[in-house]
């Protein structure tokens, strides 16, 4: 079973218009209202997938019994801790004229450490019932930053796969529990690495250092590198800008230890197991130009004892998906057919369901890659956020092209 994480729920409301000018009145042609927030969106290409997913996060209020009601016209399996405040509503304004979206997202309502305490408690008990648990979009005010970690933390202790699909500060706090997976968009990874990325090989290569930050990205400054004249932080900015002497790389981390069978492998196992890792960031990095003090410096040294993000994937739009792939060292590029979209919300949510329901029934990367793929582009075409058919996922499953980037 899938456990999908949505902190902060929402009714969707899709209005469909004809020139949206900004400052006019607008007649809306079509209002589509939908349970929403992005696990959500998640949670119902999932049930459409077939596979079985239990839905939990917070609700409150009026919106929060329309998104009960909703689930269960779906038969969606769901378990939410209710809170006093109002479940948020979001917009995406759909121009017909102009094919423009324009989303307009409520913050969501105000939590307290007792909600938070009770989320945590509910969810421990719910994870013992999956084997994968999605945690997507941003959390209601009143949440730590570091709330993802947490449950990251608590799911891999107890041998679970995660995929998590945030930004910002959740996305780096996140990322220090090794998820299994992570998906940020183009946007999002720009963001993460402060740089634009420019084309698919760029993106690409975007994905390999984002395997790199793992143990980089902290607060604090977590790889840094001494030279004669002051300590500055190991990042990919300025290792293109700065030249520096290069006498000491400092590895400064706070990871989580958490369970591995690795500690209990023969000396000989784990000897085996290091030059392996080694080997795969050694390739990573010749496709990295630069960043070879990150690979060398930080993995090479990582004890056996800590885990890795296995997957750093980022989603393109229309032009797919880019991932890469830590136990191979390969870096791999989806890419769905022309479609004619209707509604783009909600397609990286469709993606991580894909991803998600690949890693449950324990597909090759490649049909992971194509199912992902294909159920990102099933749902452009339906017009309700996180909406998608069975038999236009399985149409465009056979389309979905992958290619293996060298560069």
């Amino acid at each position: 079973m899938i456990l999908t994480i949505t902190l902060n729920t929402s009714i969707d409301k899709a209005y469909v218009v004809e020139n949206f000018k900004v400052g006019d009145v607008v007649r809306v042609k079509e209002a589509v209202y939908t349970a929403g927030g992005k696990g959500l969106n998640v949670t119902k290409v999932i049930s459409t997938l077939g596979e079985k997913v239990l839905a939990t996060g917070f609700i409150g209020g009026f919106s929060g019994g329309f998104i009960q009601h909703e689930l269960d016209k779906m038969n969606i399996p769901h378990e939410f801790v209710k809170i006093q405040g109002e479940s948020r509503s979001c917009v995406n304004i759909v121009d017909k004229a102009t094919h423009v979206h324009t989303e307009l997202l409520e913050p969501g309502p105000l939590l307290t450490p007792q909600n938070v305490e009770r989320f945590i408690s509910l969810y421990e008990i719910l994870l013992q019932r999956a084997n994968v648990v999605t945690m997507s979009g941003s959390a209601p005010r009143g949440v730590d930053k570091d709330i993802y970690k947490t449950l990251i933390t608590i799911a891999k202790n107890n041998g679970k796969k995660v995929i998590l699909d945030t930004s910002g500060d959740y996305l780096k706090e996140g990322m220090k529990a090794f998820p299994t997976m992570i998906k940020p968009n183009l946007s999002e990874a720009e963001n993460l690495l402060g740089r634009k990325i420019t084309s698919i090989e760029d993106a690409a290569r975007a994905a390999v250092e984002l395997l790199a930050s793992v143990v980089r990205i902290q607060k604090e400054s977590v790889i840094t590198m001494e030279t004669s004249e002051e300590i500055i932080p190991l990042t990919i900015k300025n290792i293109q800008q700065k030249s520096a002497t290069k006498k000491t790389i400092e590895l400064s981390r706070e990871l989580s230890l958490l369970k591995t069978d690795i500690t209990k492998k023969r000396s000989s196992d784990i000897k085996a197991e290091r030059e392996k890792r080694v080997q795969i960031f050694n390739s990573l990095s010749h496709k990295v130009q630069g960043q070879e003090e990150i690979f060398h410096g930080t993995w090479a040294s990582i004890p056996l004892t800590e885990p890795w993000i296995e997957y750093a994937t980022i989603s393109l739009g229309k032009n797919g998906v880019v991932l890469a792939d830590a136990n191979t060292g390969k870096v791999y590029w989806a890419k769905p057919p022309e479609i004619a979209p209707v509604n783009t919300v909600g397609c990286g949510d469709a993606m991580v369901a894909g991803f998600a329901v690949a890693l449950s029934r324990s597909y090759d990367l490649e049909s992971m890659l194509r199912l992902a793929v294909a159920a990102s582009a099933a749902s452009a075409l339906s017009p309700e956020t996180g909406g998608c058919r069975i038999e236009d996922i399985e149409i465009i499953l056979k389309k979905v092209i992958i290619k293996s980037l060298i560069y």
